[in-house]
């Protein structure tokens, strides 16, 4: 991961990461085993295909050491063009060298089935027309290959005024943090992974909930065609097989009666209330919706000044 947001200056909660309204911080307790300019296209290539050598020296040296009779799962989020997906540093990761990687280590042996989650900008062109069939892969991308995907719980507009006092040590459920905190796809599976029994729920029926969720309720008002490619027949697996079967949704659900899933997750309805303003864009235009929080509630000319030159910028 880039691993620049919880310690950014502009982080309202230093040292803290959050992908929902009054959710729990995710940078709390975590390893991160690549991080700035290690990440590259060659460094993640190198981990899938359990090159120790190519990154050596790198970050923890860490790869995915898999053998034949192993499930892989790999969930990959960034900014994405057709053929490509970005990286935090160096060149793209271009579709027929991650290909080329996932088909290799299939021929070594490197794993029994692998199932591949792509959240980015036109991530079916990742896919569609290489993955074959017959060499235990499904991939699920959040968009085709011809448009963008989305941000989610992004700031409201008009925006909201900033609390006065000093900030609370973490965001409550109504706190608009002036940026998107996950990208729509990406928030879906993971926000059903959380409160669904990983070992009862099957691929193919994640699939179904996160695409609806995904594309606006199939009307993709708001939303893009979340696709898949390669190995129908593992939608019949368990999600728990690749994403935890530690997972049964009790904490989940047992959260819910405090914690709303807004944006069209399931939980308390004072909660969802309090969040409503919060929307979704395309991604390709969360950084402005940043930019223009930024500019709208800067507490002075300095500040309102920068953040004005930065929007026009982008």
């Amino acid at each position: 991961m880039a691993d620049d947001v919880a310690n950014d200056s502009r982080n309202p909660f230093p040292g803290q990461l959050f992908n929902r309204p009054g959710g729990p911080d995710n940078y709390a307790g975590l390893t991160v085993d690549y991080s700035g300019r290690s990440v590259t296209a060659e460094t993640f290539l190198a981990v899938l295909t359990a090159n120790a050598s190519a990154v050596a020296g790198k970050g923890s040296g860490k790869v995915v050491a898999s053998g034949p009779n192993d499930r892989v799962f790999v969930f990959y989020s960034d900014h994405g063009s057709p053929g490509v997906l970005g990286m935090p540093s160096g060149p793209f990761l271009f579709a027929d060298q991650l290909h080329a990687a996932i088909r290799a280590k299939r021929v070594a042996g490197g794993f029994r089935e692998m199932v591949l989650y792509i959240e980015a900008c036109e991530s079916g062109s990742m896919f569609e027309g290489l993955l074959e069939k017959y060499i235990s892969v499904l991939g699920v991308t959040a968009s085709n290959g011809f448009e963008s995907s989305w941000g989610t719980y992004c700031p409201s507009w008009p925006p909201t005024p900033p609390t006065p006092g000093p900030h609370p040590p973490k965001p409550s459920p109504d706190m608009d943090l002036g940026t998107c905190l996950g990208d729509l796809f990406a928030v879906s599976w993971m926000e059903d992974a959380d409160s669904e029994d990983l070992t009862a729920e099957t691929l193919r029926q994640q699939f179904e909930l996160v695409r609806a969720r995904t594309s606006d309720n199939n009307t993709y008002h708001m939303g893009s065609h979340v696709m898949h490619y390669g190995q129908m027949s593992m939608q019949n697996e368990k999600v728990g097989d690749y994403e935890g079967a530690m997972n049964n949704g009790a904490a989940a659900r047992a959260a819910a009666s405090a914690v709303e899933r807004v944006d069209g997750g399931a939980g308390d309805s004072g909660a969802a209330a309090a969040a409503a303003a919060l929307t979704r864009v395309q991604q390709r235009d969360a950084d402005l919706a940043h930019l223009r929080h930024m500019a709208a509630n800067a507490v002075d000319v300095p500040t309102r000044a920068g953040a004005a030159t930065a929007l026009q910028a982008e």
